[in-house]
């Protein structure tokens, strides 16, 4: 039961309990649908039921490892897969359609807090063919979401996506989408905004 929550904290970036519990209401199923958790009905239920409350004690020791491994240096969560995400700059192959350059744009005004619409923005470099899809909040699956919905929309086939290092693109859930796509799946480098289209 601990190592389902432990693993759906991780895949939405590690939220606290109030943001986790709403997603684990409406998320546990589709998380199993798409094989990221790997767990019996009867936890699922158990997950779907938790309290903000509960889903915090219950995270409360790994919440304190994490602090503590960042303090020490410890590599962050994800680094080891932004490892796997080969980094490309700008030199693209503008002769083949269908390569995406994906970005988020936030729309929060001079404040990041509490929750607003973000536009989830990619760019098919060769043309310029641009689609854009709001979403709330910058969640994982909320930009997965997003992104498999510009992709129907779009009038050619993808060959590979570019993103930058922002969570909710290099993480299992695109990564994997990737591989069983056969889509090539880059990134840009570190602060590097201008890298992107």
């Amino acid at each position: 039961m601990k190592a389902a929550l432990v693993k759906v904290w991780e895949i939405f970036d590690y939220a606290c309990g109030q943001r986790l519990k709403p997603l684990l209401e409406t998320e546990v199923e589709r998380l199993r649908d798409l094989g990221e958790i790997e767990i019996p009905d009867e936890v699922a239920s158990r997950l779907t039921m938790m309290s903000s409350a509960t889903v915090d004690r219950k995270l409360k020791h790994e919440r304190e490892f994490l602090h503590l491994s960042r303090a020490k240096g410890v590599p962050k969560p994800g680094s080891v897969l932004k490892q796997k995400i080969p980094i490309r700059l700008t030199e693209w192959d503008t002769s083949r359609v269908g390569y995406i350059e994906a970005d988020i744009v936030v729309h929060c005004g001079s404040s990041p807090l509490g929750e607003y619409v973000n536009t989830l923005s990619t760019t098919e470099i060769s043309s310029g063919w641009w689609e854009g899809e709001a979403i709330m909040g910058k969640s994982q699956e909320h930009s997965f979401g997003a992104l498999k919905e510009i992709r129907k929309r779009t009038p050619f086939e993808w060959k590979g996506v570019d993103t930058d290092n922002y969570s909710g693109f290099t993480n299992q859930i695109l990564y994997k989408y990737c591989q069983r796509e056969g889509l090539g799946f880059t990134r840009s480098r570190p602060n590097r905004k201008n890298d992107n289209a």
